[in-house]
């Protein structure tokens, strides 16, 4: 059997994060605060002893920072009221911005250009 792949919400948020900053939909029109901008106030306030984050927003692009600002999102952020929270964000974004959370996170589709690729399902197991 397969084992699935976890992602954890740490990772999805930071992944979220630097897609929104790449994209410059943190800065909402006319200072209103959707979703987006309501995601990076909140680490903001939650990571301010952190330069992880500001890593990320300085340089969207970096898979490295990317993957410790998760890393550190989930060390910091255990508390379950603030969890829960931050759930709350990362769908918020999801239902406003889907577009970003599919380029974030992904929707498990594989593509591969001049490759040979051997994919094997688990017997049962349809791919969809």
């Amino acid at each position: 059997m397969v084992d699935p792949v976890s992602i954890s919400l740490g990772v999805v948020a930071a992944s979220l994060l630097a897609k929104i900053v790449e994209k410059g939909i943190d800065k909402a029109a006319d200072g209103a605060v959707d979703a987006a901008g309501g995601l990076l106030a909140w680490l903001r306030s939650h990571l301010s002893s952190s330069t992880e984050l500001e890593k990320v927003i300085d340089v969207p692009d970096s898979p490295s920072r990317v993957a410790t600002l998760g890393e550190v999102i989930d060390a910091e952020i255990v508390d379950d009221d603030d969890l829960t929270e931050l759930r709350r964000l990362v769908d918020g974004v999801k239902k406003e911005h889907p577009g970003v959370y599919q380029s974030a996170v992904g929707h498990h589709i594989i593509q591969a250009s001049n490759s040979t690729v051997t994919v094997s399902w688990p017997a049962g197991d349809t791919p969809r």
